[in-house]
């Protein structure tokens, strides 16, 4: 019997929401050890308007600022996105 395919649950903030019209979306994982940044590979394959962001997204598991090549925990099934944010 095969273990049942992970499905992560994506958040969107700001701009990024705001681009894909949703704030939420889910990505089945294909293999296991998938990254962050791989996850946010899946995502532009079904909203190719986040792919200028590739390179200057933040990546959250559990409230913890992580990488993009972070490997997913296993268990963990939300992965939120963040856009740079400036300030001062």
């Amino acid at each position: 019997m095969t273990a049942p395919v992970p499905m992560i649950t994506v958040r969107l903030h700001a701009v990024l929401r705001d681009l894909a019209g949703r704030d939420t979306v889910r990505i089945r994982l294909h293999e296991p050890g998938s990254t962050t940044g791989t996850v946010f590979e899946r995502l532009v394959e079904q909203h190719p308007e986040l792919g200028p962001w590739c390179d200057k997204v933040a990546f959250a598991i559990d409230r913890r600022i992580v990488g993009p090549t972070t490997v997913m925990p296993e268990g963990s099934f939300v992965l939120d996105v963040l856009p740079p944010v400036s300030g001062g």
